[in-house]
């Protein structure tokens, strides 16, 4: 085992009632020399009964441990030849495992920042050759001076976001002993948020490193490393990878055009911080002036170099290079391209992967394949990144120029690239599910964790490969079936297996084939927003810990019964409380096979000994045979607890029973049938007893039974005056069918029921033929109302009735 640790005996201690994790928040300081001593002061929560301080493997011992609730203090001796950069870190306490924390180890000798030192005057002096451990506060500038001399070339960076504990942004900056800035640098392509320069003195005199959080807003928790040296500095190093143990003669890049030369070894690639991908080497380079403090990036492969060679742009001088190979170039100036030409033969598959920001280089490639006579063929800019990615196959035999430069066309002394081209091959990838990838194995029970399967070029099943498990622990790894990407394995502590932790290796192999992989698992350090995540710590390998019992244990009855699609079976969880525990019990069910459903957690009450699940199967579930698992969370003495099952198996299966009905049409107050043709499954045997339902208002049917014979079934439908009337399509049968491990309950869906209102109630024949016809009377013609007379024929009536009666009293005279 490759590191060491320091067990304790456990103290008495009260119980706590917080449901949380043990946590670790903070390491201080950030890191230390190696080949020194150093105490550690580590905060966090729930660490009052930590029994040990486990780091990554590479040279860290712990020789004391000093535990309160809120703060570890820890004695750490680093080794001289420890391996540079950060170590993953956690806390075994008796209830579990805390997240993971970092903690630094660097080459150069070590001192912390001492305020006030805001100030030219207040200036902290240092020597060149030194890492200062300070912190950035809000509206703080912290001043380091050291003495040089002209010519000197100075290095000087800072490791800021890098730590991984909080979005920090350091600003960097170099005065001249004249008080005039020689250099300020913010970001930088090698340390992204984390700035990095290089310096020629131009004279004898006092020069000034001042280092201040961007934008003024630092507080407590902006803690940084300050190196500042005559050591080596590259942005870059050419060629940018090799094979693994193989000695390599590489220039080291500096932005201002200066280049050195050095031999370095490629280790295996090991855990490390940030966005790297596989496969990627940190490499701290030295020359006689001393040491990198942070790496340079490499690829670690198969492939042998290829270095441009100058003019490459011009399509006539091109050289052929044979392929698969590593390309590495520099685009030195704007506007440079590179080309590199190769023979093709038809048919062949061509993988062009570039690797430029992901070396951590201020290249955004983007990558083209033309026949030699300069026609296009295939580009890509970014794919999932900054750096490109393109396949491509060869369309017939002849020559071909694969071609990179920058997106904006912009160029520089450490443009670095390397173009991977390779045929395509197929891989592994394993992650961990969730946000706390560490697993906590009480005495005497067993925990859960899902794991994550990314495979690139085949869909087969893959098998899981855990080694190392400490004495008394065993492993449940179920095998993840084809074209499934997620899979729970469950770990069990015997009572009496000793309590310890450990880092375990775990793998993946394809269950046919030749087809390897392991566990490469980024750990989200820093956030900011819109869920972003900036910085991250990568592990690959699985920590574990054996920790005190839980104050509970749960099991689970496998179900007797098939799931078939469209069904449901119940899932009873038995909860055992330890004697003295009376707490509540949250059970979850962590992994579900694909079209399988059921509420995602429940509440076992103090004074409840069960929970049930229900399972529902869609119409499409995955058939076949899958590993469930259920887990409980309660409140242990030492913070929150997980405990789970044993794997349970379930069987997804085709239906039962599958209907066909015909549509029915009914009367309101009258009654129909609908007819159902019957098909059994092949694992129906026993007897269902069927009813409709969803049925609308003021509708009613019957249960039917089906048994080995029913080919098919009718159900009466009865209505009244009042159910309504209208198309009805959510009508369902439901199933419940007895076999010999129990019942299942199985929807089925059932034909359209239409409610109708009733026809008008016709007329009798004899009663319509007795009936005379009588004739229907003349419409009279409508009168129209008289119209008023108007004021001339008032005046004219009135004139003629005074003639008329003149005339008369003249004829009695």
């Amino acid at each position: 085992m490759l590191w060491l640790r320091l067990v304790l005996a456990a103290p008495v201690l009260t119980a706590s009632a917080a449901a949380q994790f043990p946590s670790l928040e903070l390491v201080l300081p950030r890191g230390a020399q190696r080949g020194t001593e150093v105490e550690l002061t580590l905060h966090g929560k729930h660490l009052a009964s930590a029994r040990e301080l486990v780091f990554e493997p590479g040279g860290v011992t712990v020789s004391a441990l000093e535990a309160q609730d809120t703060l570890l203090k820890a004695k750490v001796t680093i080794d001289g030849e420890a391996t540079l950069g950060p170590r993953a870190v956690w806390v075994r306490t008796a209830g579990g495992l805390t997240n993971l924390g970092t903690f630094h180890v660097g080459a150069l000798k070590e001192i912390t920042e001492a305020e006030p030192n805001g100030t030219r005057e207040e200036a902290q002096a240092i020597t060149l050759e030194t890492t200062i451990n300070g912190v950035a506060n809000n509206e703080d500038v912290d001043l380091y001076a050291f003495e040089g001399k002209a010519g000197t070339r100075v290095s000087v960076e800072v490791e800021g976001q890098r730590l991984g504990a909080r979005l920090f942004d350091p600003a960097l900056a170099v005065f001249d002993p004249r008080g005039f800035s020689i250099g300020s640098c913010d970001d930088s392509a090698l340390g992204r948020q984390d700035p990095a320069l290089t310096v020629v003195l131009p004279e004898d005199g006092t020069y000034v490193v001042q280092v201040r959080e961007s934008a003024y807003r630092g507080d407590d928790r902006c803690r940084y490393r300050l190196h500042v040296g005559t050591f080596p500095r590259p942005f870059a190093v050419m060629p940018m990878g090799g094979r693994l143990a193989e000695v390599l003669e590489v220039e080291m890049l500096s932005e201002d055009g200066h280049v050195e030369r050095t031999q370095v070894t490629l280790a295996a690639a090991r855990p490390h911080g940030g966005w790297v991908p596989q496969d990627v080497a940190a490499v701290h380079v030295e020359t006689p002036a001393g040491i990198a403090p942070t790496p340079s990036w490499m690829r670690v492969g198969d492939l042998d170099n290829v270095l441009e060679a100058e003019p490459n742009w011009e399509w006539a001088k091109l050289e052929s290079f044979e392929a698969p190979a590593a390309l590495n170039g520099v685009l030195g100036s704007e506007r440079d391209v590179d080309r590199f030409k190769f023979v093709g033969k038809k048919d062949e598959t061509w993988i062009f992967a570039v690797h430029a920001r992901s070396l951590r280089t201020p290249v955004d490639p983007v990558l083209s394949v033309f026949r030699a006579n300069g026609q296009h063929l295939k580009s890509n800019d970014d794919q999932g990144g900054p750096d490109s990615l393109l396949e491509w196959q060869v369309p017939e035999d002849g020559e071909f120029v694969v071609q990179v430069r920058d997106h904006l066309m912009r160029g520089g002394p450490a443009f670095a690239y390397r173009i991977e081209m390779q045929r395509p091959s197929a891989s592994i990838t394993v992650g961990i599910d969730g946000d706390r990838p560490q697993v906590a194995i009480p005495q005497g029970g067993s925990t859960t964790i899902n794991l994550n399967i990314e495979r690139q070029r085949f869909g087969g099943s893959v098998d899981m490969i855990l080694e190392g498990l400490p004495a008394g622990v065993t492993a449940q790894l179920p095998q993840v079936p084809q074209g499934i990407n997620s899979v729970p394995i469950i770990l069990s502590a015997a009572a009496d297996a000793p309590a310890t932790s450990a880092l375990l290796p775990l793998s993946a192999k394809a269950t046919d084939g030749d087809i390897h992989g392991g566990l490469y698992h980024p750990v989200e350090l820093v956030e900011g927003g819109n869920n972003r995540i900036y910085w991250s710590h990568t592990i690959d390998r699985l920590p574990i810990a054996v920790t005190d019992p839980a104050p509970i244990a749960i099991s689970v009855a496998p179900p007797g019964v098939p799931l078939p699609r469209g069904g449901r079976v119940p899932l009873i969880v038995n909860v055992e409380r330890r004697e003295g525990f009376e707490g509540n019990v949250t059970l979850r069910v962590p992994y579900m096979p694909p079209g399988v459903n059921t509420s995602r957690q429940l509440q076992v009450g103090k004074d409840a000994t069960t929970g049930q699940f229900d399972l529902d199967a869609a119409g499409d579930a995955r058939k076949g045979t899958w590993q469930l698992v259920i887990a409980a969370d309660c409140e242990g003495p030492h913070g929150r607890v997980t405990v789970s099952s044993a794997l349970i198996t379930l069987e997804v299966t085709v239906p039962l029973l599958t209907f066909v009905a015909e549509p029915v049409s009914v009367d309101q107050g009258q009654g129909g049938e609908m007819f159902v043709t019957v098909t059994r499954g092949p694992q129906f045997a026993g007897e269902a007893t069927v009813e409709m339902v969803n049925l609308p208002h003021q509708v009613a049917s019957e249960v039917r039974t089906v048994d080995a014979s029913t080919e098919s079934l009718v159900f009466p439908i009865t209505t009244t005056g009042e159910s309504p009337v209208g198309k009805h399509n959510a009508l369902q049968f439901s199933a419940r069918v007895q076999l010999p491990g129990g019942e299942v309950l199985q929807g089925l869906t059932a034909a359209e029921l239409r409610v109708q209102q009733p026809a008008p109630a016709p007329v009798k024949v004899a009663e319509a033929s007795a009936k005379k016809e009588e004739p229907r009377p003349e419409p009279k013609p409508e009168e129209k109302p008289a119209k008023p007379p108007t004021r001339l024929e008032k005046l004219r009536a009135e004139h003629a009735a005074r003639l008329e009666g003149k005339g008369e009293q003249e004829g009695q005279e």
